[in-house]
């Protein structure tokens, strides 16, 4: 019960949540923590985590089914934060499940929807013990009355910077402001969006992705954005193949 114990059910693209998932992981494998991953599959980005401190990785067919003490949890996205939270509460144990969609902010900008298998998700969410690992101070104002939860039991964490790619990078005499997208590529994920903010800033914005369902290369043309928005390595249309830029 001395392992901090990750549960996320992975997809055979690359996803946000997923890969900000192993960031957590790594950074407190790196921190000294011992940490166990816990998945249903290898993720298709797992090379890009090789030059950092590794994580045990237990490969469950069905998330389910774990039942491991741990120090803490960390759950992510539906049945890993489910799970996160059961095993929390029979341990008597704290869980951190990440949200990055509050649903009252999606509900302001897309309207109401019903998302399947999130009831009991919303209500183990509400419990003391369990807290809440955000994507940054906006979506916290969303989090706070929908969940019940203090300003405490919520935080933002921005994803990791480290020293190792760092020190990869040529010297520069200034820097540069990028904006990170990290997601497939599909219409509901509002890549345009963001692309009309980032007209409006002296930003940069590098997308992650490994599945393009938007024609990345004509939204980017069509708004005048070329040289403002570039893929990491590059985004093929209904592609599944990892990314190594």
């Amino acid at each position: 019960d001395d392992n901090v114990v990750f549960l996320t059910e992975d997809t055979p693209h690359i996803t946000g949540g997923r890969y900000y998932s192993w960031w957590l992981a790594t950074a407190m494998k790196a921190a000294g923590f011992k940490v166990v991953i816990y998945t249903n599959r290898m993720p298709v980005f797992l090379d890009e985590f090789k030059d950092y401190p590794q994580p045990e990785i237990v490969i469950a067919s069905n998330l389910y089914s774990v039942d491991v003490n741990a120090q803490f949890y960390v759950g992510s996205p539906i049945v890993g934060s489910l799970m996160a939270c059961r095993l929390a509460e029979k341990y008597r144990k704290t869980a951190y499940c990440e949200i990055f969609d509050p649903f009252p902010m999606m509900e302001k900008y897309r309207g109401e929807h019903h998302y399947p298998f999130w009831e009991e998700l919303i209500k183990l969410m509400k419990r003391p013990n369990v807290k809440i690992i955000s994507l940054c101070k906006t979506c916290n104002e969303y989090i706070y009355p929908w969940l019940n939860k203090k300003r405490d039991d919520v935080f933002e964490i921005y994803p990791c910077i480290n020293n190792k790619e760092r020190d990869k990078s040529p010297k520069q005499m200034e820097k540069k402001n990028w904006v990170v997208f990290v997601s497939r590529l599909s219409e509901h994920k509002k890549l345009d969006h963001c692309l009309d903010a980032i007209k409006k800033t002296d930003c940069k914005l590098q997308v992650i992705s490994s599945v393009d369902e938007i024609n990345f290369s004509k939204m980017v043309k069509d708004k005048g954005l070329s040289s403002h928005a570039v893929p990491a390595g590059g985004c093929d249309a209904h592609s599944d193949r990892r990314l190594r830029g």
